[in-house]
């Protein structure tokens, strides 16, 4: 189990965080040595799931591990443990590359995809105003709202603001967490938008294919030419 201390370890920016998460995961899991078992894969499964529960727009691949069969533990585990490294690998490779995508922290958003956020920003900040919570909570969620609306509106958007506001939300127990379901679920809504936006962001940054010359058609001869008499 990841301690207190290594989980504030993790860097603020999203994805560079879930690749020391999925490092740190992968050494605790080599130290069961021979005796891994469902235990070890389960602690593993729990903290990346965890992870990318707050933090959606990473990738949508996972939402199929959520639930498992027992019959199916074990080819559970292997696809699982591939997905992860390849989602890992996947954010180093495109970090490594030049001139395709921003810079990791920041998402370019579209016009529509603005209004479609803003729609959500205000779908939250009315379940914030409904809420039955002490009003130091809603002051501090009301502070993350605020940062994340702002970020929204900036030529190039800081998901970070997004991680912020994620943690704030989840960060309550009890009676208090269960009154901000809506708001969770609005959130997790916002996510899958930003990463729907990455998603296309990559798209339209990818190098057009080059246009193949074409040849030009041999020239024909005078059949007259060709007859000797």
């Amino acid at each position: 189990m990841l301690t207190h201390e290594e989980i504030e370890s993790l860097p603020r920016d999203p994805e560079a965080a879930f690749v020391k998460l999925v490092d740190l995961v992968e050494i605790k899991y080599k130290e069961w040595g021979d005796d891994r078992s469902w235990y070890a894969q389960e602690d593993y499964a729990q903290a990346i799931l965890a992870f990318l529960d707050l933090n959606p727009l990473i990738s949508n691949d996972f939402e199929k591990y959520v639930s498992i069969s027992i019959s199916e533990v074990n080819r559970w585990w292997d696809e699982f443990h591939a997905d992860v490294k390849r989602c890992r690998n996947r954010i180093l490779f495109r970090h490594r590359s030049s001139g395709i995508s921003y810079a990791p922290g920041y998402i370019e958003l579209g016009t529509e995809r603005k209004a479609e956020i803003h729609d959500l920003l205000v779908k939250i900040r009315k379940c914030i105003n409904a809420l039955d919570i002490h009003e130091n909570m809603r002051e501090r969620l009301f502070s993350c709202l605020n940062n994340l609306a702002r970020e929204v509106d900036r030529f190039r958007t800081n998901v970070e603001s997004y991680g912020e506001m994620m943690v704030e939300v989840a960060s309550y127990t009890g009676e208090v967490a269960e009154k901000l379901g809506p708001v969770a679920t609005l959130m997790k809504a916002f996510g899958f938008s930003l990463a729907a936006q990455r998603e296309e962001n990559k798209t339209k940054a990818l190098p057009k294919p080059k246009k193949v010359p074409q040849l030009a058609p041999p020239k024909t001869q005078d059949l007259d030419d060709e007859i000797p008499f």
